[in-house]
Order: C-alpha cells, then structure tokens, then sequence
C-alpha cells in the first residue's frame, strides 16, 4: 500500500505552455495523514495517496480509467499542450506542438492504453467541496480538491483510494463462500465496486446453505446496503418457494405457497420515482414538511405499509443513535420487492392444486358410490347419480339403477329404465306390460307422456299407441288427442269426403272430437273447413266456372305508387269477371259428409248459396295525370288547358308509369328523368334532346305532345 503523499512541485514554463503539470520532486514523510477535511480518506491512511499540482486557468482536466490505474489528463485549452498522469503507478507523459497536433497525439496515446472517459472536465472550483469519483474497472477511488489559486494558476490536490488488493480479496470471497483470512472492513466504501458481483452471487444461490454461506461472507463487510439486504431477502423466498414445492400436500399447503409468493421480501421497497424526498407526515399533499432524505429511482427502501404511504425510520443525529427519526413516502412512488418465480414453477404448483382438487372429488366420488351401494336402493342410486352425473362410477351406479327398475316388470319400470339409458328395447317392454295386461294399468302421467313423445312422431305411430292407451286406467284422453294432431303428417289424408271417414285421423282421433264447419269460396274452388280447437282441416271441390265479362274502376293512386309511377293521380283498372257453380254431385257428397259428421252447418250454407263470382286481372293499369296550362292553373288530364299548341283531343292519352306516353294504345314519346327531364319522341322527327329542369313534370307532358306533334 501507499504509505506517502506524493508532492507535484514543478512550475509550468509560461513561454513555451508545453509542459501544464510535470511531476517530479521527493515524498513528503510529514503528509502522511490526509488532511482533516478529507473525512473519509482520513479513516484509510494506509491506502491513501495524495498529489499536489497546478496549471494555468484557461487548464482543463480529464479523467480516464482502465483496468490498472486513473489517469488524469491536463491540457491548455488554448494551446492544446498537456500531460496524462497515471495516479497508482505515479507515471507521466507530456504531448508537445501547436494546438492540433498535441491533442492529437494525445487521443491517438489516450486509444492505445484502452482508456474509458470517466470525467470531462469536471466542476472543480476554488472552494467547492471534493470532488469525488470511482472507477470500478480498478478498484480506485479518486478525491480531487482546490488547493490554492492565483491569478495566473490554479493548484489541486488529488487524492486516491487503491481497494484494488481488498476488492480481490472480497470478490474471491465471494466466489468461494469462504470468509477464511477475511479481515473485518468498512464495506461501505467498496459497495460500488462489488454491487454487481453480489447481485450475481445472490441470484446464483440455490439452496438454503449456499445463501447462508453468502450471507455470512456479507456479514464481514458489515454494513450490507438496504439493496443487498433486500436481495437477499427475496432470494431467500425465492429458495423456500422452489423447496416448498416438494412439500405441497393439501389445498391448504397451495394457498400458503401462493400467498408467500406475494409476500414483500422484508418490508423492502424500489423506489419508481425518478426523485423523491421522505415527507415529515403522512398528510398527503403536505409538500412543505420535507425531510432531507433524498432518493432516487431504483433506490430500495425499508418500511412499514399503511394506507396511502410506506413510513420510514432513520438515525440523523450521530449525538444519539438510538434516536431515530419517522418519514412518509407515497405508496404511488415505490413498488414492493416480491419474489420472481418462474412461469413453470407457478404452473407446476396449480397443476399439484388440480391434482389434489380432483383426488378430493375422486375421494368423495368413491364415498358417495359407496353409500350408495351399501344401500341398494333406487333412491340411493339417484342422489348418487343427481350429485356426480359424470363421476367415476356413475355408469355403475346408471346399471345398477337400470337392473332395479326392470326388475318391477312395470309400464312405470321400463319407462325409468328408458329415461335413465334411452335404450328403445325399454320402450317395447314398456309398451307389453301394458297390453299384456288382463286388467287396466294405473301408468304415470310424466311416463306416458315421455312414452308418447318418443315413440308416436309419425302419424302411422298412433293406432299403436290408442290401442295400448285402450288399457291405461288414467288416460287422459283430451290430453294426448290435442298432442297427436301436432305429430308429423297428421292431416294429409282429410282433404276428400270420400277418404276422410277411413282415415287414421278420423278413426283414432277426430271421431271423439265434436267439429265446427264452414263454407268458403276461393276464385274457382270452394272449401268446407271442418275446425277441431286451434287445427282446421279444408276439403276442397271445384266449381264449375264460365266467362261472364270484363270491367274496368279508376281510383286514386296512394303515396307510394305515386312515387314509383312519377307523380300519376290516378289508375284505371281492368278486370275479368267469372261466374261459378257447385257441381250437383259435390253438393251430394257434401249432404252425405255432413250427415255422417253430425255438423250440417256448411251444406245448409251451400244449399242457400250454389253459385258465385270472382275476378282476376285482365291487363295492366293505366296511369293519368293532371295538366296545367300556360298561365299556371290545373285540370284533369282527360280535359287539358288551352296553350299555343296546334289544338288536339286528349282522349286515349295514358302512361304505364315508366315515362312511356301512349295515345290510343300507341307509343308516341318517353321521358326520362336525369338532372333534368329529356322528351324522347317515337316518331324521331320532330324536336332535339335537350335537357328541361325548370318545369314540372306535368308540364313536360304538355310540351311532349307539342314537340311530338300530338
């Protein structure tokens, strides 16, 4: 280690500037001991260096670090001239020549040795505080402070820490867990320079032992930073997370394994602000009552949660240690140091929470079956099945269940079979009980309907289903003739008189059902409805149907048709009219229907009413519309104002609605509509296209006839 102050006593050439600091002269045996103002270099004398030397004011300082030493470069800022000094190794160069040359062989020098820029010119000013700064490539700490100043010179002392040797020493320490020939030191002072490497080792402990072994090695570099004791915090719960793992037996054991996985490590925290001050009390917006204690984004903290803040403890006054002091900072501006578990790790633990859930569920499962089983019941095996319709035995306890209900040989046996399985052969059985029956079955009424609905859903399914129902004691039979008209097919053979009678419908259902008929004509057909509750079943007959004219209405035209036909105000119709006659034979078999059926409603209606009319649309609709005449007023379109024109008649004038005009049946202009109306005579002859966007359309009508010569 250094053992002496080392004194820079030359003076600086002021002719040639060549030279800005040159080191030379003898030790100083009396400056052992570091000034008083230099606290902390005092507490470390035995690896304390100390230099003295000046340059001019318009002087500028570097300072540069590598692997071995700092080096401080001081050049002219005028002439370019300087000197680099190697503080440990107490070596010098000096660079001579006008401005550009000395500062270039400078940086090409400055390249060679591998210098990294610590400082550039920093702020040290004639009775500043000591400039501090650490290089953790060597292990060295440099203090540089004013030590006299003139007009013509400024003078500096620079001061240096080697922890280079104790840096090895820790760092090996580290590495090897090992604290054998490790002297007890003020780690607070090598904190920058082994943070990385504690970190490291932190994260690279797996196991409970290696990280009480780093711990210990810690220890002898007492004090540990609130950040290292943080790390280390949350290491260690990292560690257990990992080894509780193994352990996790219950629900119970997951939830605790979860719940520390959220824990803060220590009551730690990271500063997220980009700079915050601790707050006297916890008053929010109290801005005023500021503590001194400054901190900084990725700081780590230690304190206390509540509320809206994390309070703090801290000694300020070195008179009392044991005093401490309490401040405030905002929940908003930390964030809690928790665990990081891997994504596998968190899977692999809900994973053991799934397999115990689901052995739980097994194991009650099982239980349940089993009380089931021991019981024998039908009731046992029901609430089994009501509560684990998917468990492991539930298609034990389904045959189980199944065995039980066939074993009754019932209607009402099969039936819970067949719900319980849905198997069809339940269904036959269930259906032979009651047939082979020698008295009436008492059946329930839930199985004779789900009886129904899964074997009558076509219309040849229901004599099968009346003739078992013909031995069921309490058939509701209102009931189930309302469900078989709703089954597929029912109706299709009651259109003809002559088929009704014999049909399924009629035979097992509508024959014990009192009907309601009516007549009703349509065009040249007429239907007798013959209504049972909400189901109406037509037969249907042809008239016998002639020409009897044709005849024609006009009406006025709504709003919208008279959008679509471009304004018209009226439309002539044109119909043909036809006149009917029920046939003598339909008129018989309609008497005997009725007779039959004990409804003779509809054929007294037909008997008071044998013939009728109908229309259908002969031709097209004409459309009209109004005309106006030159001074402005209207009239029909039939009766046209006078205008300059030569004048015709307006007898035969019509439009089909699309713009086309017709006189007589005949096309004699079109108007089309684009930005404007266009008149389109058919004969080409008379008039040009030209586009008319001041007029009405009725109007354009009037000049239609003129230019087309009508």
């Amino acid at each position: 280690m250094f053992n002496n102050i080392f004194r820079l006593c030359s003076w600086i050439s002021v002719t040639a500037l060549a030279l800005l600091l040159a080191g030379c002269g003898t030790y100083d045996s009396t400056a052992v001991v570091a000034p008083e103002e230099l606290k902390f270099v005092k507490k470390h004398p035995d690896v304390g260096v100390a230099r003295v030397g000046k340059y001019f004011n318009d002087g500028k300082l570097r300072i540069f670090e590598n692997e071995q030493d700092v080096y401080i470069y001081v050049y002219s800022n005028n002439m370019g001239s300087g000197s680099l000094f190697g503080l440990k190794n107490s070596t010098s160069e000096s660079f001579y020549g006008n401005k550009q040359q000395a500062r270039k062989l400078a940086d090409q020098r400055i390249k060679q040795m591998g210098l990294s820029l610590m400082a550039d010119n920093p702020n040290i000013s004639p009775g500043s505080n000591v400039y501090h700064e650490v290089s953790l490539k060597s292990g060295i700490e440099v203090l540089i402070r004013p030590y006299k100043s003139d007009v013509a010179y400024r003078s500096y002392r620079v001061e240096i820490i080697d922890y280079s040797a104790a840096l090895a020493q820790f760092k090996q320490s580290l590495k090897t867990r090992e604290i054998a020939g490790l002297g007890q030191a003020n780690f607070h002072y090598l904190q920058p320079f082994l943070d990385k490497e504690i970190i490291a080792q932190i994260n690279a402990s797996d196991s409970e032992p290696a990280l009480a072994k780093l711990t210990s090695v810690l220890n002898k570099m007492s004090p540990v930073s609130t950040k290292n004791h943080c790390m280390m915090e949350k290491r260690q719960i990292e560690i257990e997370l990992s080894t509780d793992f193994n352990d996790i037996q219950t629900q119970r054991d997951v939830t605790a394994w979860h719940k520390k996985r959220k824990r803060t490590a220590d009551r730690c925290y990271k500063v997220t602000r980009k700079k915050l001050i601790a707050n006297e009390t916890p008053k929010a917006g109290d801005l005023h009552q500021k503590w001194d204690w400054t901190y900084y984004k990725g700081d780590y903290i230690q304190g206390e949660v509540g509320a809206n803040w994390v309070k703090i403890s801290k000694n300020i006054y070195a008179f009392s240690p044991e005093t401490m002091t309490i401040g405030y900072i905002s929940k908003r501006d930390v964030t809690p140091v928790i665990p990081k578990v891997s994504k596998s790790l968190i899977a692999r633990v809900n994973g053991k929470r799934s397999n115990i859930q689901n052995q739980i569920a097994r194991d009650k499962d099982r239980k349940a079956f089993n009380l089931a089983k021991n019981a024998g019941s039908i009731a046992s095996y029901q609430q089994y099945l009501n509560h684990y319709p998917k468990g492991e035995f539930s298609q034990q306890a389904t045959n189980n269940l199944e065995s039980l209900f066939v074993e009754y040989h019932s209607f009402n046996g099969y039936m819970n079979a067949y719900r319980l399985t849905a198997k069809n052969i339940h269904l036959n059985h269930a259906h032979q009980a009651v047939v082979s029956s020698s008295s009436k079955v008492e059946v329930a009424s839930k199985l004779l309907e789900n009886y129904f609905d899964s074997r009558t859903k076509y219309l040849r399914d229901i004599p099968s289903f009346f003739d078992m129902a013909s031995n069921i004691a309490n058939f509701e039979q209102a009931k189930y003739f309302r469900k078989s008209m709703q089954v597929s097919g029912f109706g299709q053979h009651l259109n003809r008189p002559e088929r009704f009678f014999d049909s399924v419908e009629y035979r097992y259902v509508l024959k014990y059902l009192t009907p309601a008929t009516k007549l009703r004509f349509a065009q040249e057909q007429y239907f007798v409805d013959i209504k049972y509750g909400d189901s109406t079943f037509p037969l249907s007959f042809d008239g016998s149907c002639k020409f009897l004219r044709e005849e024609s209405g006009t009406r006025d035209t709504g709003i919208i048709e008279s959008i679509f036909t471009l304004g018209a105000d009226k439309a002539t119709y044109y119909n043909n009219v036809y006149s009917c006659q029920a046939q003598s034979a339909d008129i018989a078999s309609i008497e005997r229907f009725s007779q039959t059926l004990g409804n003779s409603q509809a054929y007294s209606e037909l008997a008071n009413k044998t013939d009728w009319q109908y229309r259908t649309t002969s031709r097209g609709t004409d459309y009209q519309y109004e005309s106006y005449a030159s001074s402005g007023s209207s009239s029909t379109y039939n009766e046209p104002a006078a205008s300059t024109s030569p004048k015709k008649s307006d007898r035969g004038y019509r439009t089909d609605g699309d713009g086309r005009l017709y006189f007589n049946g005949k096309e004699f202009a079109n108007l089309d509509y684009s930005y404007g109306w266009k008149i389109l005579c058919s004969n080409r002859r008379h008039g040009k296209v030209r586009l008319i966007s001041d007029k009405s359309k009725e109007q354009v009508i009037e000049m239609a006839k003129y230019e087309c010569k009508h």
